[in-house]
């Protein structure tokens, strides 16, 4: 297995199959990506899934949303939820603070301005991480 890091919080896996987590890298990827996982939809995390041109976006069903927004043809896109599983990539339940009143209080106070919305994690329950076998 190969793994490499393609910037902010791209992580690319080469193994018995060529798995991309979270599409905002800064240096591209290597031709004939199968699955893109997108933990969530924050323009870090999600910010350039329409340029690459081969994979199944698995992503929660309003990411999947977004990411067709953006340009990714339907037919690429599967919506999951905790619990899924496709190939070798089980969807797991994730937390996040963000979601939390708290957070947004401590966001609003330092930096002046509401958090960009991130869609709903494919762990729904906040960030997910998507576990390969």
């Amino acid at each position: 297995m190969k793994v490499r890091f393609l910037g902010h919080s791209c992580v690319e896996i080469i193994g018995q199959h060529h798995i991309l987590i979270d599409p905002d890298f800064t240096r591209d990827p290597e031709p004939g990506v199968e699955y893109i996982c997108i933990t969530h939809a924050h323009k870090d995390h999600i910010g350039r899934v329409a340029e690459v041109p081969t994979g199944l976006v698995v992503a929660a069903p309003d990411v999947c949303e977004i990411a067709a927004g953006m340009g990714v043809p339907r037919e690429r896109l599967k919506p999951v939820v905790p619990g899924k599983q496709i190939a070798n990539i089980q969807i797991l339940p994730g937390y996040s603070r963000t979601n939390d009143p708290v957070y947004t209080f401590f966001y609003v106070l330092f930096r002046r301005r509401m958090p960009d919305l991130g869609g709903t994690s494919a762990g729904q329950a906040g960030h997910s991480m998507p576990a390969v076998a």
